[in-house]
């Protein structure tokens, strides 16, 4: 089964670096950019890009125009705004799309986790979700008896 490949865009080495190993631990595939300018080369890359974690403000490009260009190659690309300026993300933006979500910084590698879990296993089906996360128990409810 595929892994999932995420895209961590901040252009602070620390929260860069803790989200990468948070989710590196869980599985996922990522990859790092410290500006707008270095996710558009990573992304000119072979692998594919399924989901985009990005600080909102960033000099030169802030992670709306990031987005709006990487959908450009590609447009299935789902995108978490992790941001410690939610109020100026609204401002600034207006609207987020369905394939969009925003979590306030700083938050524990719980939230971040859940967030992306459930940004990236919108439109499924349940059983999609417990088949691509493995390293989750499945539990069934026991049949009933009359």
């Amino acid at each position: 089964m595929k892994k999932t490949t995420v895209l961590i865009v901040d252009d602070e080495e620390p929260i860069r670096h803790l989200v990468d190993r948070t989710l590196q631990n869980a599985g996922y595939v990522t990859r790092l950019a410290s500006s707008g300018a270095a996710a558009l080369a990573v992304a000119e890359g072979p692998d594919t890009i399924d989901l985009l974690v990005t600080d909102m403000m960033m000099p030169e490009m802030n992670g709306d125009e990031v987005a709006r260009r990487l959908r450009q190659k590609h447009p299935a690309l789902k995108v978490l705004y992790y941001t410690g300026h939610s109020d100026r993300l609204f401002d600034d933006k207006g609207t987020m799309w369905e394939d969009e979500a925003f979590l306030e910084k700083p938050c524990g590698p719980r939230a971040l986790l859940e967030a992306v879990s459930l940004l990236r296993n919108r439109n499924r089906c349940i059983g999609d979700v417990y088949l691509d996360q493995t390293h989750l128990p499945v539990t069934g409810m026991p049949a009933r008896t009359e």
